[in-house]
């Protein structure tokens, strides 16, 4: 759970299975605005800035998706005197919000589902990051369907990835689909289970479970050792 709720960390450990992940540079302190932005000029417009440390989108606003170097900096400059934690600025990725949904242990899959993030009847996000606007204030527009959008090594990755760690009976893989394929955005290990969730959908679709059925499956995964 350290290593996945450490943003850039987690993302250095997804290359080693073959995942793309976003450019990035880090934030640590403060420095000169002209050193900042000579930094941050390393990556592609437009940018997410966002706490380093940390999940369930704290510190990500709707209006961590910034469209120029000068703005970007000053969202660091604001998080670095609010956050004890670094701040991560890396480049926007568009397209379909995807979800990789594992459970099991090191020694089988028990499911593997995935599901696509909808809001407002808008599932392609070309300038749209998932804030906690729509996450934690005012979900009622937010919807996930069950999809197959990603190729079959990907597939295998996620698995990998999921069965690198020692500890882990479920996980989410968030990203987003463009047309080189998926890019890895954030590993879950403690993602939302209430009802509504993604898992809860996936489950329903692909195994016919409703949702407490799902939370037993979930649990009697964790029981199971084999």
């Amino acid at each position: 759970q350290l290593l996945c709720n450490d943003k850039d960390l987690s993302k250095k450990y997804a290359r080693e299975f073959g995942f793309s992940v976003p450019n990035s540079v880090m934030f640590r302190e403060l420095s000169s605005k002209t050193n900042m932005i000579e930094r941050v000029k390393r990556l592609k417009l437009p940018l997410v800035v966002k706490p380093n440390f940390g999940g369930g989108s704290s510190g990500i606003s709707n209006n961590s998706l910034v469209h120029d170097y000068e703005a970007a900096v000053n969202l660091v400059e604001f998080h670095l005197t609010t956050h004890t934690t670094p701040i991560l600025v890396e480049e926007f990725i568009a397209g379909e919000e995807i979800s990789i949904l594992l459970i099991g242990n090191k020694k089988r899959i028990a499911f593997c589902g995935e599901t696509k993030l909808v809001i407002n009847g808008q599932s392609y996000f070309g300038d749209r990051i998932w804030g906690y606007e729509e996450k934690k204030i005012d979900d009622s527009n937010v919807d996930f369907m069950t999809c197959h959008l990603i190729s079959p090594k990907e597939r295998e990755q996620a698995i990998h990835i999921f069965q690198s760690f020692e500890k882990v009976e479920y996980m989410r893989i968030d990203g987003r689909i463009t047309n080189k394929g998926f890019c890895l955005i954030e590993l879950s290990p403690d993602c939302y289970l209430g009802p509504e969730c993604d898992f809860e959908v996936a489950m329903k679709d692909l195994l016919g479970l409703d949702y407490p059925g799902t939370l037993k499956f979930i649990i009697e995964n964790s029981l199971n050792r084999d």
